[in-house]
């Protein structure tokens, strides 16, 4: 997971923090700036129960979530084309 946060940090210069959140499955990292509303860096984390946060994507052990990301931001640039688009969603 640091290592994602490091690239994205350093292709979208963007500034994460470390947090906890026992919602979040515990250690996550978040990032906001003008260009998108927030960024976070989470594990597929498994619960007590064995539901994990995103089951439809169990082969990702690392999910990286753009949240209000603006039209002009939406293609990520050359250097994170490894990351896969599982789904979009719009409100």
């Amino acid at each position: 997971m640091r290592k994602t946060v490091e690239d994205l940090s350093s292709v979208l210069s963007l500034n994460f923090e470390e947090r906890d959140s026992s919602y979040k499955g515990g250690e996550y990292f978040l990032a906001r700036d003008e260009r998108v509303q927030e960024v976070t860096v989470e594990s597929n984390w498994e619960d007590d129960e064995g539901f994990m946060s995103e089951p439809n994507f169990k082969e990702y052990s690392t999910l990286v979530y753009f949240n209000g990301i603006s039209d002009e931001a939406w293609e990520l640039p050359s250097g994170l084309r490894w990351i896969v688009l599982l789904r979009v969603e719009e409100i």
